[in-house]
């Protein structure tokens, strides 16, 4: 946990995560990590991503709501469980969520479920992960 501070009576809460798997190859091979430390109940402001190997990139974000999901997107039951995907083709990408993300732990393990899919046409690489959300 980088940065936190009272606002309004909720807690700006910023993490950072970095991948460094000695590069995720550009063939649809993910990593699927935990930003630990998170609160249970969040709204997700911001997120900002570095390819930290600055060439084509192709890549895709998800948010999960529970752990062993089984990142599925043909199983119709777990669909709820994916709170976002963006495709990603910029080395650097920041996005303000205007009104936020409603975010809810649903395992209760106080983790932001993230994954990170290198898609095929990007360059193998790690990642910067920075997420900034309101808790309480």
């Amino acid at each position: 946990m980088s940065a936190m501070r009272y606002s309004n009576q909720q807690l700006i809460q910023e993490d950072t995560f970095t991948i460094n798997s000695g590069n995720i190859a550009a063939d649809g091979s993910y990593k699927e990590f935990d930003i630990t430390g998170f609160a249970n109940y969040a709204q997700i402001k911001q997120i900002a991503i570095t390819q930290l190997t600055g060439t084509t990139a192709n890549y895709t974000i998800e948010i999960w709501e529970k752990d062993a999901s089984g990142y599925d997107p043909a199983d119709t039951s777990k669909r709820y469980l994916r709170i976002l995907t963006r495709d990603i083709d910029e080395n650097e990408y920041n996005e303000n969520i205007d009104g936020g993300i409603d975010y809810v732990d649903r395992d209760s393990t106080s983790e932001l479920h993230m994954r990170l899919i290198n898609q095929t046409g990007g360059t193998a690489s790690d990642f910067d992960v920075v997420i900034k959300a309101l808790v309480w």
